[in-house]
Order: C-alpha cells, then structure tokens, then sequence
C-alpha cells in the first residue's frame, strides 16, 4: 500500500524530515516538499508501507523549521459498528501484544444484551 503525502504551510526552501513511528522506536526519514504541498520521502512521491498487520498504525510526524504536521491512520482496521456502538482496536507494539481498544457510544451502567 502506498500513501501520497501532502502538506500545507511548509516552505520548499527548507529541509525537512519525517519521523515514523513503529511501535516504540522511531526512525527519520529525509522528506521535501514541494512547490504546492507534495512531500517527497527518500526522493520517491509515494510513501511506501509492508508488511503491516491487522490494527498496525501508521504514525508520520513531518518536521521543517518551526512546522510540525502529525498524521496517523490505520490502513487495515480491526473495528466494529452496530446500533450506534463501536470498538476498535490498534497494535502498540510490532509484536502485538500491547495494543489498545477504544469503545464508543456505550452508556454507563447500561447492561448490554
């Protein structure tokens, strides 16, 4: 899967790096922006992932001077949504056994059936 990056209020004059964040470690990739946004990772337009898994985040922070960017998403969710109710669940750790869930809609004290 592969991400085009845009971003907004940076200058093309200065350098810039993304940061990825896996699980807990970090690592800094070499990023441009261009004229109207396009930001470069590597050299490449496109902003190649493998290897994800169910629930795996991608967590990109752009950074260039004083401007900060931060996107997250999840390419391969592990999610429900039934009656207005909803789970999801997103992996910490590369090993999967840290992750969290995040429930939504749900009313305290409610017993569910």
């Amino acid at each position: 899967m592969s991400y085009e990056l845009t971003a907004v209020g940076f200058s093309d004059k200065e350098p810039s790096t993304l940061w990825w964040k896996r699980g807990t470690s970090l690592e800094q990739l070499k990023a441009t922006v261009g004229e109207h946004g396009a930001v470069a990772v590597l050299g490449t337009p496109t902003f190649m992932i493998e290897g994800f898994v169910l629930g795996q985040p991608v967590d990109l922070a752009l950074v260039s001077g004083s401007n900060r960017a931060h996107a997250k998403t999840v390419p391969f969710p592990i999610s429900v949504n039934k009656d207005g109710r909803s789970a999801s669940v997103e992996l910490v750790s590369e090993t999967g056994l840290l992750f969290q869930i995040t429930f939504g809609g749900f009313q305290p004290g409610k017993a569910l059936t």
